[in-house]
């Protein structure tokens, strides 16, 4: 999943409703800004025991960083990894062990 959380109060699921929309917010971190900037609307409808400001509106939010501000030093950081892979693979078992 790119997002997982759970909410602080209760929400009635059957009322509430999502919906694939553009977004303008993060189209400038995309290769290609011209296209349109995909993003998941959802409108929650609260428990009427639940109405008012929430002090969070998550107890728990997790979420898979998708957009990048830089590729190039995405690039540098998988080219960098993989020349260090590809040093401890010529080291001998003995010299890894003595690295960890």
């Amino acid at each position: 999943p790119i997002f997982w959380a759970v909410l602080r109060g209760r929400c009635l699921p059957k009322q509430s409703c999502w919906k694939l929309i553009t977004s303008d917010t993060f189209r400038l971190r995309q290769r290609n800004p011209g296209s349109p900037g995909p993003a998941l609307a959802i409108m929650l409808c609260k428990h009427q025991e639940h109405h008012g400001n929430w002090p969070e509106c998550f107890s728990t939010c997790l979420q898979h960083r998708l957009m990048l501000r830089n590729y190039e030093e995405l690039e540098d950081i998988v080219e960098a990894l993989q020349s260090d892979e590809d040093d401890t693979l010529r080291l001998s078992a003995e010299e890894r062990r003595k690295l960890q």
